[in-house]
């Protein structure tokens, strides 16, 4: 099998200090695969090395299948959309220009590109008010939308429900199955487990920057376990991600 996403023996270190330590990963293709841990864990610095926003001490990233280089990344990118942390903007911008300036720099024809993600995250009626007037829940949603604006094939997203209502949980939650349903691979990092127990087919478990498990949601249902009563076995009762 091509993985769409996959580590082998993925390290940084800062400082000397381990973060994340020899870290084997494997996405397949059209799965939501969800990448859990609590703060400090080393998820945003393993998503980091993914997108090669940073270097890896030793091991190595597959995207596609194909080694992650600087010349391979600049032709991925065309197939990824993602979300690290909070997204930023142009705040003097409103919404719809902030996504037209991504557009371009994706090299996206069509500016129906722009009405569609907006429509997709729920923020069609606020397309026209400046990004500084968002609140939080409202520039999540508007990483998403840039995120899909290119309609890549893989979306990487850090903890893309933050700031948001439960309501916002749940649409952005339906709206990742609507887009796996339609072949898209989705990874997302999160400390809900309760929703990435939700929606996710498999589920890698972070702590203390080791990958302890990979598990599908079958298994984890066969063990007749909640995902934070596992992860709290697995950690020895660890603090709650």
């Amino acid at each position: 099998m091509t993985y769409i996403v996959q580590t082998s023996d993925l390290s940084k270190s800062f400082k000397k200090v381990p973060v994340v330590d020899k870290v084997n990963l494997q996405v397949k293709p059209g799965e939501i695969y969800g990448f859990i841990g609590p703060n400090g864990a080393g998820k945003t610095t393993t998503i980091r090395m993914i997108l090669n926003l940073i270097q890896p001490l030793s091991g190595s990233v597959e995207l596609f299948g194909e080694k992650v280089t600087d010349q391979s990344m600049a032709r991925h990118l065309r197939r990824i959309g993602a979300i690290i942390e909070t997204p930023g903007f142009y705040l003097n911008l409103t919404g719809q220009e902030n996504l037209d300036i991504h557009r371009l720099m994706m090299g996206v024809e069509h500016k129906s590109s722009i009405d569609r993600a907006l429509s997709l995250v729920g923020l069609s009626d606020h397309r026209h008010k400046k990004t500084r007037q968002y609140s939080l829940g409202m520039k999540q949603r508007l990483g998403l939308a840039r995120a899909l604006l290119h309609d890549p094939q893989l979306l990487i997203l850090d903890e893309p429900t933050n700031g948001l209502d439960p309501h916002g949980v749940v649409e952005i939650r339906d709206l990742l199955i609507r887009l796996a349903a339609q072949g898209k691979t989705v990874f997302v990092s999160s400390h809900n487990l309760a929703e990435v127990e939700k929606m996710v087919s498999r589920i890698g478990i972070l702590h203390q920057g080791k990958l302890l498990e990979e598990i599908t949601r079958d298994e984890l249902k066969q063990k007749s376990a909640s995902l934070e009563d596992y992860f709290m076995q697995l950690t020895g009762g660890a603090a709650h991600v």
